[in-house]
């Protein structure tokens, strides 16, 4: 493990990212704080395919004019 703070969030990042990739979430969000002025506030998302909505309907077809009256 090292001692440098930022190679700790790093680590902490790539872990979380791998939980995303791993998993059905499509966010995750942390907030971490360490002290009055030092925190970590994180949120990863993965981009989903965007599921198309069906095609509207052809409308129905116009009904067939009426035959002309028996004459």
């Amino acid at each position: 493990m090292t001692n440098n703070p930022t190679d700790a969030d790093v680590a902490f990042i790539k872990a979380l990212a791998d939980i995303l990739n791993d998993s059905e979430l499509t966010e995750v969000s942390v907030k971490r704080s360490y002290g009055e002025d030092d925190y970590l506030n994180v949120r990863l998302a993965k981009q989903t395919a965007a599921t198309q909505a069906p095609a509207p309907a052809a409308p129905a077809p116009a009904a067939a004019p009426a035959a002309a009256a028996e004459r």
